[in-house]
């Protein structure tokens, strides 16, 4: 039916409520928006048997007033800003069209699925746009005031915070792998693989014949820092992982530190462990090496036997306190206290024997707290006091007998010179006797 009516003439609007009696019945359409109204009521106008209502003047209006029960109003308005639909009950406009909106800009499918842009929507929910940046937009206007953005475009899927100057911090580009990042079930993060095994578990696919870097750290503001997690082998089939720092100028380039809050018990700060994957200990293979340009420095194997160019222990004056001679007697009767033995260790797969002294059984004056080592420069100290004392003794002995020689030496002197003075006396007694007339 067809149904021309003027608010100018009649008043903005038309009211359809329960205060008409007639029971004939009529389909209102409204072309534009497919508006289905059931009159419950014939007015004063022509009616036609058509599908078009049309309602004219400067403010047309529909008017829906439930006035049995919980009263509840609605309009329906459309005028040159815009056509709405409005609560006056509760005094809101929950839906607005402004006039020339874009084809399909809300579109209701069969399917339950609903699309903006699109009159085919294939999602719950399908955004498309001729744009370049298709955005979804969440703003908060209470509290913090916040703008989110979700936008898609041909080169990403961005996370934009708009508040933010549109900062980044969210993006993924296109054509980006699978699971390249994956949040499992339970709470696991995967980077390259769907199936994370730990609460981070990265995966890098494999390229062929090259050592791939796994992870890298850095700071803009240093072009050379940077900290990396790489697979240095180049045999396909063999991860050799490598942690390695590079630093500017004279900085530590990697440092690996401990923090403790109870300095209590034997565990150690930091440790490093050996051990084989099938379980027990390293017998051939040393367990530490340190290398300077790849050339090995220092070696420590596995029954704890460290090799090294040298042994360096720190000494200077500067970093001790309570300095005194180390007293002869006491080193004396502690060189004496310390037995030298020969041994094995228990845990040394190699059997070694081995020469040395038990931690138990030295002197106290050598003794560590609890009782388990023996300090090398201790008993080096030890002996060297013990030495030098009998050096000195020697030395004082030495002097004593070059005294002895040189006297020894005099006494022969005098031995000899008085034996050339008797010699001398003899020989004149001869002569005197030789003249002396003979004797009858």
């Amino acid at each position: 039916m067809i149904m021309k009516y003027d608010s100018s003439d009649r008043g903005v609007g038309i009211a359809l409520t329960p205060m008409v009696q007639r029971r004939q019945k009529c389909s209102v359409a409204i072309v534009g928006w497919v508006l289905v109204v059931c009159l419950s009521a014939i007015f004063d106008m022509p009616v036609r048997a058509q599908e078009t209502l049309t309602l004219q003047g400067p403010n047309p209006q529909l008017t829906f007033d439930d006035n049995a029960g919980l009263l509840q109003m609605w309009n329906i308005f459309g005028d040159d800003a815009g056509f709405d639909v409005i609560d006056p009950t509760a005094g809101t406009s929950p839906f607005h069209i402004e006039p020339a909106a874009r084809d399909n800009s809300l579109f209701l499918g069969t399917s339950g699925h609903v699309g903006f842009g699109t009159a085919l929507p294939l999602a719950e929910l399908h955004v498309s746009t001729s744009g370049l940046f298709p955005t979804l937009r969440l703003q908060s206007t209470s509290g913090s005031p916040r703008v989110w953005d979700l936008r898609g475009s041909g080169g990403s899927f961005d996370l934009l915070d708009v508040t933010n100057s549109n900062a980044i911090p969210f993006g993924v580009q296109s054509g980006a792998p699978t699971n390249t990042m994956y949040l499992s079930s339970t709470g696991w993060v995967g980077i390259g693989t769907g199936s994370p095994q730990t609460f981070i578990h990265a995966r890098k696919p494999a390229e062929a014949a090259t050592a791939e870097v796994l992870a890298r750290f850095d700071i803009s503001d240093d072009p050379v820092g940077k900290l990396e997690i790489s697979n240095v082998s180049s045999t396909n089939g063999i991860f050799h992982p490598r942690m390695r720092g590079t630093t500017n100028l004279q900085a530590v380039c990697l440092t690996m530190e401990g923090m403790i809050t109870d300095d209590v018990g034997n565990n150690p700060i930091v440790s490093f462990a050996g051990s084989r994957l099938a379980g027990g200990s390293v017998v051939n293979r040393p367990l530490v090496a340190f290398r300077n340009n790849q050339t090995v420095k220092v070696t420590v194997a596995a029954n704890g036997n460290v090799t090294a160019t040298s042994f360096i222990t720190a000494s200077s004056r500067s970093l001790k306190d309570n300095i005194v001679d180390l007293d002869s007697m006491k080193a004396q009767a502690a060189l004496r206290q310390l037995t030298p033995v020969e041994f094995t260790y228990k845990d040394d797969p190699t059997s070694d024997h081995r020469v040395g002294f038990i931690a138990e059984d030295v002197p106290e004056i050598i003794a560590e707290a609890d009782r388990k080592a023996v300090p090398v420069m201790d008993v080096v100290a030890l002996v060297t006091r013990v030495v030098k004392d009998q050096q000195q003794t020697i030395e004082d002995q030495k002097q004593s007998i070059e005294q002895q020689k040189k006297t020894l030496q005099e006494q022969r002197k005098s031995i000899d010179d008085q034996k050339a003075m008797i010699d001398e006396l003899m020989r004149r007694l001869s002569q005197v006797e030789a003249r002396l007339p003979e004797t009858k």
